[in-house]
C-alpha cells in the first residue's frame, strides 16, 4: 500500500491532499453506512495519526485533517482492515455512491444500502471506469422516510415500490426497470468502453466533473437494459 500525494480535487484515503494543516484523506463508507466499531478505531487511528478532527462532508464522506507523510499510510491501513476503503487506489477513486441513510431501516423505503453494495462492486470490478472524472458518481436513493432531497449525480437512481427509474443528470433520457435490474441498467461496464476513446475527452466535462451535452454518446451505454 502505498499513498500518493496529490493536490486538487478528491484526495482519498489512499491519495492524500496537502493542506494548510498537514495531509488531508477522506474515506467513503460503503454504503454510505460503518458500524461502531469500525467508527471508533477510525477515530483512534485519526486522533493517533492526524489532529483527531473528522468532518463530514456533504457527499456523506468523511475527512480526516493534520495526518502527516509518516502516519498517513498506518491510518490508511486502518481504514482498510475495517472495511472502509481497499488497497486500490484506483478503485477508491470510481467509488463514488451517494445512498438514502436508513436503507432497509426505512419502514416504507427500500433496500438501497444492499443495491449500493452491489453497484460498488460492479464499480470495483470495471478498472477502464478510470478514464472518468475524480467526481463522477451515482444517487441511490430509496428512501421514504430520509431520502437524498436534492443532492445531484452523475446517473440518479431512484426506487420505488414499482421498480427503479434511471437517469442521467442534465438530460430528458430516463429508464424504468426492476430493481434487480439496476446495475445492468447502469451498465456501469459500459459507460466508458461503450464510448468511442477519440471522443471521451468530448463527453467528460473535467472541469465540472459533470457529463456535458453530449449525452448523445453515452447515452444507448447507459441505458442498455438486461434483456
Amino acid at each position: 500500500m502505498n499513498a500518493t500525494l496529490r493536490k486538487g480535487w478528491c484526495p482519498g484515503v489512499l491519495t492524500p491532499m496537502e493542506s494548510g494543516d498537514g495531509l488531508l484523506v477522506r474515506i467513503k463508507p460503503p454504503a454510505g453506512t460503518l458500524t461502531a466499531e469500525a467508527a471508533h478505531r477510525i477515530a483512534v487511528a485519526a486522533s493517533r495519526c492526524g489532529s483527531g478532527q473528522i468532518d463530514l462532508t456533504n457527499r456523506a464522506n468523511l475527512q480526516f485533517r493534520g495526518l502527516k507523510v509518516g502516519t498517513v499510510e498506518a491510518f490508511a491501513g486502518v481504514a482498510i482492515d475495517c472495511g472502509l476503503a481497499v488497497d486500490d487506489a484506483a478503485i477508491e477513486r470510481c467509488r463514488n455512491v451517494n445512498v438514502d441513510p436508513l436503507g432497509a431501516a426505512d419502514p416504507a423505503g427500500q433496500d438501497s444500502h444492499g443495491l449500493a453494495r452491489l453497484l460498488e462492486a460492479a464499480l470495483a470490478a470495471e478498472t477502464r471506469l478510470a478514464a472518468l472524472p475524480d467526481k463522477f458518481g451515482f444517487r441511490l436513493d430509496g428512501g421514504a422516510a430520509a431520502p437524498l432531497g436534492d443532492l445531484r449525480a452523475d446517473i440518479g437512481i431512484r426506487l420505488t415500490a414499482a421498480g427503479a427509474v434511471v437517469a442521467l443528470d442534465g438530460a430528458a433520457l430516463m429508464a424504468h426497470c426492476a430493481i434487480d435490474d439496476v446495475v445492468a441498467a447502469t451498465a456501469v461496464e459500459k459507460v466508458v468502453t461503450g464510448i468511442a476513446p477519440d471522443v471521451v475527452g468530448a463527453v467528460i466535462d473535467r472541469k465540472s466533473t459533470r457529463l456535458n451535452s453530449s449525452h448523445g454518446y453515452i447515452s444507448y451505454a447507459v441505458f442498455c437494459l438486461k434483456k
